[in-house]
């Protein structure tokens, strides 16, 4: 099997993402090449990747798809939510 990381660092590809056995691995790609993995993505900082593991393992790709949608949108109203602290 072709090491999808050896040719994506051929190209040059600064992050790649691999869905393997229901897990997802993201990796970045080093200044000389070869890559290192990483927690989050450096483009999706917020997304975690336990969440796009959670939804890929629905069978049905539609309920998924709006599963998803709303759980990113709850995430956005409690991050936009004023902060109920007051300082003395």
């Amino acid at each position: 099997m072709l090491d999808k990381l050896y040719v994506d660092d051929g190209l040059k590809v600064p992050e790649v993402w691999l869905f393997e056995r229901g897990k997802l691995s993201i990796y970045n790609r080093k200044p000389k090449g070869g890559y290192t993995r990483v927690r989050r993505s450096r483009w999706l900082k917020d997304l975690d990747p336990k969440l796009i593991e959670k939804y890929a393992a629905f069978r049905d790709q539609e309920e998924a798809v709006l599963a998803f949608s709303e759980e990113v949108r709850k995430q956005r109203q409690r991050s936009k939510r004023p902060s109920r602290r007051h300082d003395a």
